[in-house]
């Protein structure tokens, strides 16, 4: 199986660009301030030597007089919506990792296109109508997204690979392992996969055990990875769009009631409760707010859901008169009754599922919580006996 993946450079820079468009010209930063870590997600120019997730006093010491954006994820995530729904049309396995990048399973494609040329082209047409997309094809998600990072496929040969010299000079710091045994690495000389390739793998299993086997597939390219498939839910959306726009709160919150009885009234024949409802809108100016609201129980009942979004926006100021509102419902449950059972550790586990539903609807993501399982227990190596797994209820 090969994977593809598209990364577009800079992303959250280029959707700020779309709504401000006298920033282009400015040294940005767009900072992380939730639960005051002031951490920079995004900066331009490229070429300053900051990093992800770098602290926002260390960066200022490396640019001059930036203009600093609240990290607006839910604005990203919505001008990336329409990628992601592309690739499921075209694509059975799509796994989202942030805005402006994903990986996505080739198999389909390969029944239209003869070569990964073709299919780069296909995409290249299909997806850079409106941004310049970087598209890599591999045999792991490591390696698809190295031939991405790299830069763009007509800079990367016909055939769409990369060289061996390109390969081997590579940072370590590229590979997808915890933090302290990339410390490590370095530490023994190690800093590109080149050098990573001149040893033998019993000499980093020796060092790094089961991890020491993982870095050396990465680099030999072999690993083979599995997608992790975003969740490809049935949703409902409506839409209602403003001859002359809108800033009148009042009617604002009337037209949100009004497309929250149309998406309820599609649903309630077929007996099914969304356990996420969201809003978004499009400004007069180019702007867009988004928020989503998740509830404890899959829930039907209009006036639970509207209170909670009436509550919400009334405590909003939009910044320009607004043209268009959407509502969706997602995450869909059919009605049904909850039996106990009356053994106490077969509740204990349902009790378990339950909550770790409500958390991921909380978070609107995958919560981290593993168990631990056995895999290997004959081994001879005590980090290869078991291993961390997702927990999914």
């Amino acid at each position: 199986m090969k994977i593809s993946c598209i990364f577009i450079p800079h992303f959250s820079i280029k959707c700020e660009w779309l709504r401000k468009y006298a920033l282009r010209d400015r040294p940005i930063l767009i900072v992380d301030t939730r639960g005051n870590k002031n951490i920079v997600k995004d900066w331009f120019p490229d070429n300053l030597g900051i990093q992800t997730d770098m602290k926002l006093q260390e960066a200022l010491t490396k640019i001059n007089n930036p203009y600093i954006l609240p990290w607006d994820v839910d604005y990203y995530e919505l001008c990336f919506e329409n990628i992601i729904n592309f690739l499921h049309q075209v694509s059975t396995t799509v796994e989202y990792v942030r805005p402006g990048l994903v990986y996505f399973d080739l198999a389909t494609l390969y029944y239209t296109y003869r070569t990964d040329e073709e299919i780069i082209g296909f995409l290249e047409f299909e997806v850079s109508r409106f941004w310049k997309v970087n598209i890599g094809i591999g045999n792991s998600k490591l390696s698809s997204y190295i031939r991405a990072f790299i830069g763009p496929s007509a800079q990367m040969g016909k055939d769409c690979t990369v060289t061996d010299l390109q390969w081997g000079k590579l940072s370590i710091d590229l590979l997808p392992i915890s933090l302290g045994n990339k410390v490590r690495l370095h530490q023994f000389a190690l800093h590109t996969f080149g050098d990573i390739l001149s040893l033998d793998i019993r000499s980093l299993q020796a060092q790094f055990g089961y991890e020491g086997k993982l870095i050396w597939d990465l680099v030999s390219d072999v690993c083979a990875e599995f997608l992790n498939p975003i969740s490809t839910e049935e949703s409902v959306h409506e839409k209602l769009s403003f001859q002359d726009p809108v800033v009148n709160l009042q009617v604002i919150i009337t037209v949100v009631e009004l497309l929250l009885d149309r998406a309820l009234s599609r649903i309630k024949s077929f007996g099914l409760m969304p356990r996420i409802a969201s809003i978004s809108t499009e400004g007069f100016n180019g702007g867009s707010w988004r928020k989503k609201y998740s509830f404890k129980e899959p829930t039907a009942d209009k006036d639970k859901i509207f209170s909670r979004i009436r509550s919400s926006l009334e405590g909003v100021s939009f910044s320009e008169p607004l043209e268009s509102i959407k509502l969706g419902l997602e995450q869909f449950t059919g009605e049904r009754g909850f039996q106990g059972s009356m053994l106490s550790q077969v509740r204990k586990h349902d009790q378990l599922d339950e909550s770790i539903r409500q958390l991921k609807a909380n978070f609107l993501e995958d919560v981290p919580i593993f168990k631990i399982k056995e895999v290997e227990p004959w081994s001879r190596i005590p980090e290869e006996r078991y291993a961390l797994v997702q927990y999914v209820p």
